[in-house]
């Protein structure tokens, strides 16, 4: 048993990822899977995700007296408005307000939520999407984060989508799921407004996973005059552009966090190219935006790039 998570779950998860993705999460969270298998090798010695890291980092900061500012930009996220022009968009949609909510690593700092939920309250929007990493560690209890994404949900308006991040685990969609929240396990959703609908697809994590699968996720799913990505990190553009997506919607990043000034990112977490790492981007025809992040990882501190909650407005 993997986490505790009943045998029908597992099989339930196996259905909705594919098999070969299923069994290549499981084996990345057991930690029997050669790490990572797709990721950004660089990550791995000088990035947000090494612990000897992330400890010098807060010393400096401690030493600097640059803690204090840094906490503070971390809980202070700006409200960013992205307008997404698409041609063939339905005109039932056109307006069609999209929350968008990433790398929340809710368990990092408590009163993190406590500054949070404000801003989020007298936001108007008829969706709310969130691209992965809940939790802060990789390693350890999923209780803390699953808790603390309780109670955000408690917050959000309906319909609510997620995916997972490399940051999270199996274990945990069950309990977000029994909150309110859809999570797509390389799947899709296909949304109805009068008589004409859009399709979200959601994958896994395609940069240190690696078990997205965007065929698998759009399998039964009829012809759809706009198709939406969720995807944890802009890695996965090359993939994208095989399955005509319209837009893809991306986090992982962080925009780099803590950055040089005029936000230029020191030491970037991800392979694709720097241009796809915050906000607005286009490559090979394809457009997204790639969220900087909402919440903070490994440091409760910013610099230079401020936490983003984003709103998403589809027009033609």
């Amino acid at each position: 048993m993997h986490d505790n998570i009943p045998p029908t779950l597992l099989n339930n998860y196996k259905h909705r990822l594919g098999a070969e993705s299923f069994h290549t999460r499981i084996a990345f969270e057991n930690g029997s899977l050669p790490f990572p298998p797709r990721a950004f090798r660089r990550q791995n010695l000088f990035g947000p995700l090494t612990r000897v890291t992330i400890a010098t980092c807060r010393l400096l900061l401690r030493l600097s007296g640059l803690s204090g500012i840094g906490r503070a930009q971390c809980h202070a996220p700006v409200i960013v408005e992205n307008t997404i022009s698409l041609p063939h968009l339905p005109t039932s949609f056109e307006g069609f307000r999209i929350l968008h909510l990433s790398d929340l690593h809710i368990d990092l700092a408590p009163s993190f939520i406590d500054s949070l939920i404000p801003l989020l309250q007298p936001l108007q929007y008829d969706l709310c999407i969130m691209t992965g990493d809940y939790r802060n560690h990789t390693y350890g209890s999923c209780t803390p984060s699953i808790i603390g994404m309780q109670n955000l949900i408690t917050h959000l308006h309906q319909p609510l989508l997620a995916i997972l991040g490399n940051h999270d685990r199996l274990c945990m969609v069950e309990p977000l799921e029994a909150a309110g929240c859809r999570v797509l396990l390389n799947e899709h959703f296909n949304l109805t407004k009068g008589a004409d609908t859009i399709t979200f697809i959601g994958v896994d994590d395609p940069c240190v996973v690696g078990t997205h699968d965007i065929t698998h996720a759009l399998k039964h799913c009829t012809n759809s005059p706009i198709k939406l990505l969720l995807s944890h990190s802009p890695a996965i553009y090359p993939d994208a552009n095989d399955h005509a997506i319209d837009y893809i919607f991306c986090g992982h990043t962080h925009g780099g966090q803590i950055c040089l000034p005029g936000g230029y990112i020191p030491v970037p977490n991800d392979p694709s190219p720097r241009s796809l790492h915050r906000g607005p981007w286009e490559k090979n025809n394809l457009h997204g935006y790639t969220s900087p992040g909402t919440g903070s990882c490994g440091i409760a501190a910013r610099f230079n790039c401020p936490p983003e909650i984003t709103i998403h407005t589809l027009t033609r």
